[in-house]
């Protein structure tokens, strides 16, 4: 407990230095790793059907499983990313798997078990209105920490979350600027489109669409889709 305290604490106190999301998203990392968690999410919350992707802000968790939970569209059937959806506080992912026994929910928790990810916590980031964004923190084993570190890991998730917009909010000078097709992929991209309806939008294929995003991605000095988008508005690139 007291070293969860710590660790926690230090990194609240250190957490404006970052001015860059890679360093803040390490600083969380190397925390939640010496508290016995090997991978983390932090992502946006979307409407009903909608493509959780252009959400992400963080990932680091397996790029097989990355792909996988796109490809097979789980985020509507996981039992934990329901919970993130209705849940004020701090959860295991174990009480939201043991919440479900339908087929689909069944087969994302062995999957995900079979890549490493037994078990978790889900921190729900929530204004007045709603809840607006999830922090997922997986592990190899069943989670076993009291009520207080979990508050602990709760709160650093929740500066990681607020100093993440605030770093993505920030102007940046672009490399280069976008492309006419560039500006219109990540267009599609804040519409909440996956690669593959914006190829069949724009008549071109997945594959081209996914390399004119990570062009732009590039150019912008972006970490991801969702910070690019941030950047091209703010430097008037695209419309909000």
């Amino acid at each position: 407990m007291l070293r969860v305290h710590s660790e926690a604490l230090d990194f609240i106190e250190r957490i404006n230095r970052h001015h860059e999301l890679d360093a803040l998203e390490n600083d969380f990392n190397g925390l939640i790793n010496r508290n016995g968690f090997h991978t983390s999410i932090m992502t946006r919350l979307p409407v009903a059907g909608a493509d959780v992707e252009p959400l992400v802000i963080s990932n680091k968790w397996p790029a097989a499983w990355s792909d996988r939970y796109r490809e097979q569209a789980y985020f509507a059937d996981d039992p934990v990313s329901c919970w993130s959806l209705t849940r004020n506080r701090a959860f295991r992912w174990a009480d939201a798997q043991s919440s479900r026994s339908d087929v689909r929910a069944r087969q994302i928790e062995a999957e995900s078990r079979d890549v490493g990810l037994v078990d978790g916590l889900g921190f729900p980031i929530r204004n007045a209105a709603h809840c607006q964004a999830v922090i997922s923190l997986g592990t190899s084993e069943r989670v076993d920490m009291s009520v207080g570190e979990i508050a602990l890991l709760e709160i650093a998730a929740n500066y990681f979350f607020l100093r993440g917009q605030e770093v993505m909010a920030r102007p940046h000078r672009p490399r280069g600027k976008l492309t006419p097709r560039e500006r219109e992929i990540l267009h599609w991209c804040g519409a909440g489109k996956s690669a593959w309806e914006i190829g069949e939008i724009l008549s071109i294929s997945e594959g081209t669409v996914k390399l004119h995003r990570k062009a732009a991605i590039r150019k912008l000095d972006a970490s991801n889709t969702t910070h690019a988008l941030t950047i091209a508005i703010s430097l008037g690139e695209l419309q909000p």
